[in-house]
């Protein structure tokens, strides 16, 4: 085994987000069809771009509902959440 597998010496590579690329959001779930049910804050979390809360908003999408994560700063949605299906072992 070589000497240096253990080495912990080097300074890990600091991560570095490229701001002239210009950041994705996800579409408006109002511009695709989706009414807004409701709406409440997400106190444990908080934008990673901004620094600001995030609300979680509940759309009403032809007999199903469905979750989105907006941020309050940005005013942008950043991701759904899904339901995952269950494994059953």
């Amino acid at each position: 085994m070589k000497d240096s597998f253990f080495s912990f010496d080097d300074e890990p590579s600091p991560v570095v987000r490229d701001l002239s690329k210009p950041r994705k959001y996800i579409i408006d779930p109002r511009d695709i069809g989706g009414v807004l049910v409701g709406s409440k804050s997400v106190d444990k979390a908080k934008c990673s771009i901004c620094d600001q809360k995030l609300a979680l908003d509940i759309f009403y999408f032809d007999g199903k509902t469905r979750k989105f994560i907006r941020c309050e700063g940005c005013k942008k949605y950043l991701f759904e959440l899904e339901k995952k299906p269950k494994v059953i072992d």
